[in-house]
């Protein structure tokens, strides 16, 4: 994708690593963004200054037409109980991060699963496709027989996606707000 000099400039304030982390340590979401070829707003509630604010104000530092996305993390859970919290956190903090891109004008172009995590991507698929399912069905890990599998169906059920998922990325496009006045 070409960056015109006036959008790497924007681009620069905009991609953001939790604190205490450098551009070149795993957190880093540079690989992830060459991989996805568009830039990445790393979207962590949990962490003060990472939170929907700083998102919002670095929107505005986007050009018109710029295409983005927006990553919101799920924390690697052992616990049954903890993992279907954190996915719940997930869906919760991904349909607040859509009405707020709704609100800033932006178009939503698609949501993204990403598998085992954020730093090492081993699958990117768009979600509610048949990319969705394949994936499901041989790259990520089968559910289980019994009740711990059963659990992970209906948690699958009521989040819409894999319970294994490292991450989800809400893909938009940044729209041209017109007035209505001359």
């Amino acid at each position: 994708m070409p960056v015109f000099l006036s959008e790497k400039r924007a681009l620069r304030f905009i991609v953001m690593h939790p604190p205490g982390t450098e551009p070149n340590t795993p957190h880093n979401l540079g690989g992830l963004e060459q991989t996805l070829q568009l830039p990445l707003l790393d979207f962590q509630p949990s962490i003060p200054g990472f939170g929907s604010r700083k998102l919002m104000a670095s929107l505005d530092l986007l050009p018109t037409a710029t295409v983005f996305g927006v990553l919101i993390r799920v924390p690697p859970q052992h616990n049954l109980l903890r993992k279907l919290f954190s996915l719940l956190l997930t869906l919760i903090h991904q349909q607040m991060l859509t009405r707020q891109l709704v609100r800033q004008r932006a178009a939503i172009l698609g949501n993204y699963g990403i598998y085992p995590t954020v730093d090492a991507p081993v699958a990117i698929y768009a979600l509610g496709t048949p990319a969705e399912a394949y994936v499901n069905a041989h790259i990520l890990p089968p559910l289980q027989s019994g009740l711990n599998g059963r659990l992970r169906r209906n948690i699958m059920k009521v989040v819409k996606y894999h319970p294994s998922v490292g991450g989800i990325i809400v893909v938009a496009r940044t729209e041209k707000c017109y007035s209505s006045t001359p």
